[in-house]
């Protein structure tokens, strides 16, 4: 069901890749660099507390719950980091970050208890926010527009290798060494990122005229506000995404420990390389032929995989679902963070990536939330089944956006 076009500009990109403009400079790579340490940190958090909260006295419910408060306080504190952003300048928010995220990870390592627990995954949220909302932003800066989806899909390299390697440092650490050695080790971490930040001297110049594919500048071309119904349109999409994308983050090291597999780690690393693979191609060929082409296969690759993983019986399956989630995933996500900068002019890049993290945020909020309450009611083939609901309902608000855009006359870059 693949575009015949779809495959031969796929094979053309993997034969020989067509440049335009200067993208792996000093900053970019530094940004990275930033990113990669700070996701490593929280996929570390991510996977190993809902086993921690279990050994500590909590049940499923209570790690959901736990898992949810990050990200409710992340949303709640977006919208003000959005603004710091475009206002204030991306260094000082992105410092900001760094702090909070280290000091409530380090407390953390000190408390035993489930409502301190939850105190300090509430800080965790804020500063995570911060600094993803941060680097995510000016990576938007120093990317050419031309090459807007390629190198939002390079950036998006450094959370897939972080997701690889940070579940399996943070299981690891935590069954072997006990709970402090694994909160000291995802503190040091942090700290080493928030060092790496101090270094980093770029600010986005005021003013900056940065020039699309068709060579207008976004600012003139089109100016559209961070609440317009375009932009909402595609965060409505990313939300669902985002409460399906809960049930692999948050409830698959319960579901694997249910189903006698012990080594949740390797799911994340295969997880991690079909985003990888995807990665590296996908945002080049994006910015070719256009999104539409590429995200809707990917959103029914997700769905197959959630429906896969309510029957999974073996680790095989296990594992081939996880490839395959990451597949459609690694696709579909930065293909909805371009899609929101498409809609936005330069000066409100800040504000649009905190749009993005926003629906993020409350998707998996919610679906962290949900997902617990349902594995511990209903058990876990209702929560896989319903996540791949999501992302049907997802691809149907895609759809009826695509098609009120085509009818107002508002087709924009980001489709073909």
């Amino acid at each position: 069901c693949i575009p015949g076009h779809v495959i031969k500009e796929s094979m053309l990109l993997m034969l020989g890749i067509h440049r335009e403009g200067k993208l792996w400079t000093p900053y970019y790579l530094l940004t990275i660099l930033v990113n990669l340490l700070v996701f490593t940190a929280q996929y570390m958090l991510v996977t190993s507390l809902p086993l921690y909260v279990l050994n500590i006295g909590g049940d499923n419910a209570t790690s959901g719950l736990i898992m949810g408060i990050f990200t409710v306080s992340a949303l709640v504190f977006r919208p003000i980091f959005g603004m710091m952003l475009d206002i204030k300048g991306r260094k000082s928010v992105l410092i900001i970050g760094g702090i909070l995220f280290f000091t409530g990870t380090l407390l953390q390592g000190f408390f035993k208890s489930i409502p301190m627990l939850l105190v300090f995954r509430f800080v965790q949220g804020i500063g995570f926010s911060a600094n993803s909302t941060a680097t995510g932003t000016i990576i938007s800066d120093l990317v050419p527009s031309a090459r807007l989806s390629e190198g939002m899909g390079y950036f998006g390299i450094s959370t897939t290798l972080a997701t690889a390697i940070g579940p399996i440092i943070g299981i690891q650490l935590l069954n072997q060494s006990g709970p402090l050695p694994f909160f000291m080790s995802a503190s040091c971490i942090l700290l080493i990122s928030l060092g790496i930040s101090l270094f980093l001297k770029y600010e986005n110049a005021p003013g900056k005229k940065i020039v699309n594919r068709s060579g207008m500048e976004n600012g003139r071309m089109k100016k559209i506000g961070i609440f317009s119904k375009a932009l909402l349109s595609v965060a409505s999409v990313v939300f669902f995404v985002a409460i399906a994308y809960a049930s692999v983050l948050t409830i698959l090291p319960l579901y694997a420990g249910s189903l006698g597999f012990v080594n949740t780690g390797l799911f994340y690393t295969v997880y991690a390389a079909g985003i990888l693979i995807t990665r590296i191609f996908t945002g080049k060929l994006a910015d070719k032929i256009g999104i539409k082409p590429i995200l809707l296969p990917a959103m029914v690759l997700m769905s197959i995989s959630l429906i896969l993983l309510s029957f999974a019986s073996t680790q095989l399956i296990l594992l081939i679902t996880g490839l395959l989630f990451g597949l459609g995933f690694g696709t579909v996500q930065p293909l909805l963070i371009t899609m929101i900068l498409n809609h936005c002019s330069p000066e409100k890049r800040g504000a649009a990536n905190a749009v993005f993290f926003f629906a993020m945020d409350i998707g998996i909020a919610v679906g962290s939330i949900l997902w617990g309450y349902m594995s511990q009611w209903f058990g876990f083939f209702i929560v896989y089944v319903g996540s791949a609901t999501c992302i049907t309902i997802a691809s149907i608000l895609y759809e009826i956006n695509e098609k009120n855009k085509s009818k107002a006359g508002l087709l924009s870059q980001d489709t073909k």
